[in-house]
This record gives C-alpha cells, sequence and structure tokens, in this order.
C-alpha cells in the first residue's frame, strides 16, 4: 500500500510548464511581421527544442489501446493510447533503435467501447508522418512540448500543423503559421477501424500551400538546437507494463455572490437550466 501511495503522488496531471508559446499566425498577403515577434517565435521555438528529450522524424506503424491503473478507491480507470513509430531521422537526442511508443491520455476503452478526446492531445493514424518533439513520454498525459504544439505532421514533403495550417520559415529565421488547408489527413481521423471528421471550418484552402519543406525545416532545427546543450534521456513505453493514470483532484464549489444569498432565490441561468430532451 505503502508503495502504491508513493506512485500515485508521482503520477502526473497535465503540466502547463510543457507549453511553449504559440508561434505567430503568417499576417495577410502584403503585410510583414515584425522583426521583434519574429525573433520571440523563433526563441518560443528554440526553448522548445531545447525542452525535447527527442526530436525525430517517423511514421505511425501501430496504435493500440490500455486503462491505467486507479489511484485509489474514487479513481477511475482512464483509457490511453500507445502509437508506436517507425523512427526515420533522429534530430535531437540519443535513440537508435528501429522503433519506439508514445503514451497519449485518452483513446478507446475496449471495456465500454468509448472513446475519450481531450483539446490537449493529437489525433494520429497508421501511416501518419511526422516530426515531433517529445518530452516527458511514460510520466506525462501528453509526450510532446506543448502536447499538439509538438506535432509537425509531414505532408507531401511540407510541414503542417496538427490542425493543417502550413508552416512557413520567414526571411528572419522565425517560423509563422500559415492559412489552414484542406487536407484529408487532418478532416479525418480513424479509430478502430471507424473514421471519424473533425470540425474545421469552412475557410479551408484548396493544395498547392506554401509551406516549407521538410529539408528546410529539419536544417532550421539543427541550426537553433547546436546550442541547446545535451537533451534528457528519452525513454520508450510498453504497452504490456501496468501504469498509473493522473490523479483527479475535486474542484471547489464556486463562490457565491451576494446577490445570491438573499431569501429570494436567484434567477437560473441559461447555463444551469437543464438540457430539454430531444
Amino acid at each position: 500500500m505503502a508503495l502504491l501511495n508513493v506512485l500515485c503522488a508521482a503520477a502526473m496531471t497535465l503540466s502547463s510548464s510543457q507549453s511553449f508559446a504559440v508561434l505567430p499566425v503568417a499576417k495577410a498577403a502584403g503585410q510583414r511581421t515584425p522583426p521583434a515577434q519574429t525573433a520571440s517565435a523563433q526563441q518560443s521555438f528554440k526553448h522548445a527544442l531545447a525542452a525535447s528529450e527527442l526530436v525525430f522524424i517517423g511514421k505511425v506503424e501501430n496504435i493500440e489501446y490500455a486503462l491505467s491503473e486507479p489511484c485509489g478507491m474514487e479513481q477511475r480507470r482512464l483509457p490511453y493510447t500507445f502509437v508506436t513509430y517507425r523512427v526515420g531521422e533522429v534530430l535531437r537526442g540519443d535513440y537508435d533503435a528501429p522503433t519506439l511508443t508514445l503514451r497519449f491520455i485518452g483513446g478507446l476503452n475496449r471495456n465500454t467501447m468509448r472513446v475519450m478526446t481531450t483539446s490537449h492531445t493529437p489525433s494520429l493514424d497508421i501511416g501518419d508522418e511526422d516530426l515531433l518533439l517529445v518530452s516527458g513520454n511514460g510520466s506525462e498525459p501528453c509526450p510532446l512540448v506543448g502536447c499538439t504544439d509538438g506535432r509537425f505532421r509531414i505532408i507531401d514533403s511540407q510541414i503542417y500543423t496538427e490542425m493543417g495550417r502550413s508552416v512557413m520559415i520567414n526571411q528572419y529565421g522565425g517560423i509563422d503559421f500559415g492559412p489552414r488547408y484542406g487536407l484529408h489527413q487532418v478532416q479525418t481521423t480513424t479509430i478502430q477501424g471507424r473514421s471519424f471528421g473533425r470540425r474545421l471550418g469552412s475557410n479551408l484552402l484548396p493544395l498547392p500551400s506554401q509551406a516549407t519543406s521538410v529539408a528546410d525545416f529539419t536544417a532550421l532545427i539543427h541550426a537553433l538546437t547546436i546550442s541547446a546543450g545535451p537533451a534528457n534521456q528519452f525513454v520508450t513505453v510498453d504497452i504490456a507494463r501496468p501504469f498509473l493514470g493522473p490523479i483527479a483532484t475535486p474542484a471547489a464549489p464556486p463562490a457565491i455572490r451576494p446577490s445570491e444569498s438573499s431569501d429570494q432565490p436567484p434567477e437560473q441561468s441559461a447555463e444551469k437550466q437543464p438540457r430539454r430532451g430531444k
């Protein structure tokens, strides 16, 4: 029991320290991003690379699901997704095995056949090719620096964000996000053989795009990591080994405003009203 308590205390919740500043969205045609802003974006991306235990290019080879072990009687088992990549090129860190496995919170619960999703984790499919900034695999709910920010899709040898925005290197050596494109790899995701659509809005542009090439993006990463120092040790995970989920902490009740403490009950807002049956 004492060992379980120690392990539960060590279970991580989603850490804000993993996030890095979102790089600026590309300006409209004819406008230039101010040098100070691009320099800030470059530093942000440089810091994200420095925080990475492993930066690599790989292709998703296998996806499996497993439930976490509960931390205590009141904790539930949560579904996690284990994603195995075939490693193509290591850009930062030390890893020489042909494959590695990353663990993400969320996924299919085979006991209930329900899917748990979060807004923090990327949607990954077999065959996806990515450039990933990895940190905290096996200890964080999302093993990427900045979670979805740490995933760069490689589609037709060009770089895109998780949600399909083009990634471009500007004249100052910084990174801009361009418009969002209608990429089928982004618009749908597959879970247990069933495809699900993603709501990306109607302002999707057709290809071709001005997204930077893989060669130029990797050259930028090499240039920015020269002075980053050695990376911490990356550890792959094994789906056969039991693991603990995050500790769920009850939220404090909302504060009662003075107007709500009178004898008359307050009017019920639209958010509090019960939903009507369909």
